[in-house]
């Protein structure tokens, strides 16, 4: 899929996956973080998306009750965090 951006003339833009408080996720994830950071040095015209796995590892109290998805405070925060 990156190839394809970049062949277009785009700019792909990527963040890592955000953390979870369920074990599934949170067991799974960092490998699939991992692949991401193999990708930013693979294709260096990747821009780096907000790393949504340490902020809400680090705010977790932003996770709704499902504990996968953020609360409408989350996303507040997630929006704040993306753009700075």
């Amino acid at each position: 899929m990156v190839k394809t951006v970049i062949a277009a003339g785009k700019i792909p833009v990527i963040p890592k996956i955000p953390y979870s408080k369920l074990q599934d996720v949170s067991s799974h994830a960092p490998s699939y973080n991992d692949q991401i950071e193999a990708l930013y040095k693979a294709y260096p015209a990747i821009i780096k998306g907000p790393d949504l796995w340490t902020y809400f590892q680090s705010n977790p109290s932003l996770l709704s009750s499902d504990n996968v998805h953020p609360s409408t405070e989350g996303y507040n925060g997630m929006r704040q965090f993306s753009t700075t």
